[in-house]
């Protein structure tokens, strides 16, 4: 927890601002002009994708960073060590 409230602006801030900047190339590149998708207003179709997208992103982020951080303090290779068998 201390981790995640350290780098909140990685972690909460960073994708809300990406999410928020496609969101708005996307309705400028589209036009403003009331569009739909489906019966659907197209912000309304689109945040939750861009949502999950940035979900993914830092999912992805964090998992890959702790590998890397574990690789660089040497611990990773301890997981990657065959477990000894007892002699019988």
């Amino acid at each position: 927890m201390r981790r995640f409230f350290k780098v909140q602006m990685q972690t909460v801030w960073a994708p809300a601002i990406t999410t928020l900047l496609y969101l708005a190339i996307f309705t400028v590149a589209l036009g403003r002009g009331g569009r739909t998708v489906m019966g659907v207003p197209f912000a309304d179709f689109i945040a939750p994708g861009l949502i999950v997208m940035a979900m993914i992103q830092n999912a992805f982020a964090n998992a890959s960073f702790s590998l890397l951080v574990g690789k660089m303090q040497g611990n990773i290779v301890d997981y990657l060590m065959p477990r000894c068998r007892p002699a019988s």
